[in-house]
């Protein structure tokens, strides 16, 4: 069996594939979490809040979905 010698290579793909993961998961949260203070405050309005927070999830996971294709171009070739 042969050493692994490629312990940098490993922490940049460690590093930037958790960052690909976390920022998407961070901005979910932000956008729920206004949301919901939002509801809380005018709850007539709800379906307005969450069709607003729908389009903003919707860009998020676009931007998030071409950034996972982008990790995998980079570092499959």
């Amino acid at each position: 069996m042969e050493p692994f010698n490629l312990v940098s290579e490993a922490v940049i793909f460690i590093a930037v594939f958790s960052i690909v993961v976390m920022l998407p998961c961070y901005f979910v949260v932000m956008i729920g979490r206004d949301m919901i203070d939002q509801i809380g405050q005018f709850p007539t309005m709800a379906a307005r809040i969450q069709l607003k927070a729908l389009f903003k999830l919707v860009a998020v996971e676009l931007v998030s979905f071409f950034l996972l294709i982008a990790f995998y171009r980079v570092f499959a070739h």
